[in-house]
């Protein structure tokens, strides 16, 4: 078992402990295939639905290129990557290339970094990403330019 950071479309990340079984793993993204995607800060991956997109799953978190890790509101000076579409989980990834548990600090950061439900809505200009809070929300557009999407 690994201690991971999970993360459900329209629901608070969360802290939990999951086994390293692909089946497993599937069964809790709720997909058949799984895909990988490696983030910058450590050796740190994120797993997601492979056919979330395809499926039309709701879009869940959006993922910046990041050279340190900062609160969503300085998100707006980063590079647009992608979104995820349906559940994820950030896990760690040792040099034999096992899935690990993230260290108690890079659990902290980011839980923080994607605690709370995004809501990603497609314009005619671009994508709009709203950070949703207790009581407020922050705002992000990305132009469709500088999306790998569209751009």
């Amino acid at each position: 078992m690994i201690k991971v950071i999970y993360c459900k479309p329209n629901e608070r990340a969360e802290i939990i402990e999951t086994s390293t079984d692909y089946g497993c793993l599937c069964n809790l993204l709720g997909c058949e295939e799984l895909e990988t995607m490696e983030l910058l800060i450590g050796r740190v991956i994120i797993l997601c639905n492979g056919e979330g997109k395809l499926c039309r799953a709701t879009p869940s978190r959006a993922i910046f290129q990041e050279d340190e890790l900062t609160d969503f509101k300085t998100k707006r000076n980063h590079q647009f990557i992608d979104f995820i579409a349906g559940s994820f989980i950030i896990c760690g990834l040792n040099e034999d290339g096992e899935l690990v548990s993230l260290p108690e600090e890079q659990l902290s950061q980011y839980l923080k970094l994607y605690l709370y439900p995004e809501k990603i809505s497609a314009l005619d200009t671009g994508l709009l990403i709203f950070r949703l809070k207790e009581d407020t929300f922050d705002l992000i557009t990305v132009p469709w330019a500088d999306t790998p999407l569209y751009g």
